[in-house]
């Protein structure tokens, strides 16, 4: 089967196609593995990967956000489900169900939420077609103390300092979070020959 690519992978630097396969080979060995944490636990984790993969420096953030499908910003959270299945490994059902799971309520119309999810993607206000596939939601204000809740992050993806101490973050720092994970120390970086199937659950 051909390997699955997102939109917008022709705009990522070499370096930033390669993180993304590591973290999507990540996902895909842990979603094999026993879980301790639940689905939205699971997924909530991945958000916050994503987001430090996306912000380690912003003049090409937005790249990296279409590619990912998925910008968080203070308040709420836009998603394009389409792309960011590819990464997540997961179907959009799965992903809009953690996605409420985790407070994450659909808006509509004109919105504080909206013109901040638009100042991290410009490209996006100028090009109707794209915006369409995007959904933003903010974040219930009941959901804010269980979205602290969770402290146990998949090994190799995320590091033990919460995300807002993480950021700004470098190519190199990124890479060394995904290469300490063990199940992929002996991983060589050329994955020209490798196929990445969707996987859904």
């Amino acid at each position: 089967m051909q390997e699955k690519l997102p939109t917008f992978w022709k705009l990522l630097s070499e370096s930033d196609q390669r993180m993304y396969r590591k973290i999507q080979e990540v996902l895909s060995q842990l979603s094999t593995k026993n879980k301790r944490n639940t689905k939205i636990d699971d997924f909530r984790e991945l958000v916050d990967a994503i987001d430090i993969f996306e912000n380690y420096d912003k003049e090409s953030k937005w790249r990296r956000c279409l590619a990912c499908g998925l910008v968080k910003f203070d308040g709420g959270i836009a998603v394009n489900t389409s792309q960011l299945s590819i990464l997540a490994l997961r179907c959009k059902t799965s992903i809009n169900t953690s996605l409420k799971g985790m407070g994450y309520t659909i808006i509509s119309g004109n919105s504080s939420e909206s013109e901040e999810f638009l100042k991290e993607i410009p490209y996006i206000s100028g090009n109707p077609s794209e915006m369409r596939q995007w959904t933003v939601r903010y974040l219930e204000e009941t959901s804010y103390q269980y979205q602290h809740q969770y402290i146990s992050p998949p090994e190799g993806i995320i590091p033990e300092t919460p995300v807002y101490q993480a950021l700004p973050m470098n190519q190199g720092q990124i890479e060394e979070i995904v290469q300490e994970n063990s199940l992929i120390n002996n991983w060589e970086d050329d994955y020209s020959n490798t196929n990445f199937d969707l996987i859904t659950f």
